[in-house]
């Protein structure tokens, strides 16, 4: 099964960010895994972002939203992570803000990997020593080994 640390990389990776909305973090995150595809636009990620947000926020508590998306055409899983200066209205169930954004996209017929991969990302969250520690990460580096490092 693929890991988080085999589909993160520090290029992909924003820390300290300063926006203000929702959809501005989903425009980024669409901008920072479509960077290295040839194929795949920033208009398609965030259509797929939006139209699962119209599903069902994709905000798991604790601060943490997880915008993911089956894409057509996409050969690999990647993810991308936004972690905000201030916490945002992000339609919670928690009402809280959301302040770390994991950005994830899998090929559309991805199933078992999608959720594999959901989980790990919402396992790490949940722990509040790992947010502290991401909270104080100053790179994309330390970011990245952050998830490489945290028990599976």
């Amino acid at each position: 099964m693929i890991e988080i640390k085999d589909i993160l990389t520090p290029d992909r990776i924003l820390i300290e960010c300063h926006i203000k909305s929702k959809k501005r973090v989903l425009q980024l995150l669409s901008q920072l895994l479509t960077e290295q595809l040839e194929d795949i636009t920033p208009q398609e990620i965030l259509s797929c972002f939006v139209k699962r947000e119209n599903l069902g926020s994709t905000a798991i508590g604790h601060g943490t939203a997880l915008p993911h998306a089956r894409i057509a055409g996409l050969e690999q899983p990647l993810a991308a992570y936004i972690q905000l200066h201030d916490a945002i209205e992000y339609d919670t169930e928690d009402h809280h803000q959301v302040k770390f954004f994991f950005g994830l996209i899998v090929p559309e017929d991805c199933n078992a990997e999608h959720l594999h991969l959901l989980s790990q990302i919402a396992e790490r969250f949940h722990d509040e020593a790992f947010r502290t520690a991401i909270s104080d990460a100053k790179t994309p580096e330390e970011v990245c080994q952050l998830f490489a490092f945290v028990h599976t």
